[in-house]
């Protein structure tokens, strides 16, 4: 476990750690851990890319690795 200000944890804990463990997923970042709304920023693996224009894509991926 690591330690970021203070308090310990589980890098597969956190969204990132689960998230780049996903098929779907080449790399994921997670910002503003301990913040009201935190985000997260996903790349998806080549085979799974789309257009983030495509509304439909992007809910169809979004549910994949909800």
């Amino acid at each position: 476990m690591r330690s970021r200000r203070g308090f310990c944890f589980d890098a597969n804990t956190y969204p990132e750690g689960v998230l780049n463990g996903d098929p779907h997923v080449k790399s994921a970042v997670m910002f503003g851990h301990g913040r009201f709304n935190p985000g997260v920023i996903v790349d998806p693996k080549p085979e799974f890319a789309f257009d983030p224009e495509d509304q439909e894509k992007l809910a169809e991926f979004r549910n994949k690795i909800w």
